[in-house]
């Protein structure tokens, strides 16, 4: 059974010469025991805690993969 999951993204940044932890959402679509990223989004801020909430929200809400992009400028215009 296939079924599609969000979780967290992290990367390093170097702005400038200035290092930074981003965090992002991706959506994913699990399967076989193997995760296969549909689509992310990159960047969203530096607090990891807030986008573990936003990842759990939509893996406890089931967030249609169609509202995937909504849900996060929701997110980003709060």
């Amino acid at each position: 059974m296939n079924a599609t999951v969000y979780g967290v993204l992290s990367e390093r940044l170097s702005v400038l010469g200035e290092e930074r932890t981003a965090y992002g959402i991706a959506l994913c679509k699990r399967g076989a025991g193997e995760c296969e990223v549909i689509e992310a989004i990159r960047d969203l801020g530096g607090d990891r805690g807030e986008i573990e909430h936003l990842a759990d929200a939509c893996n406890r809400l089931s967030l249609s993969p169609i509202h995937f992009r909504d849900v996060v400028e929701d997110f980003l215009a709060r």
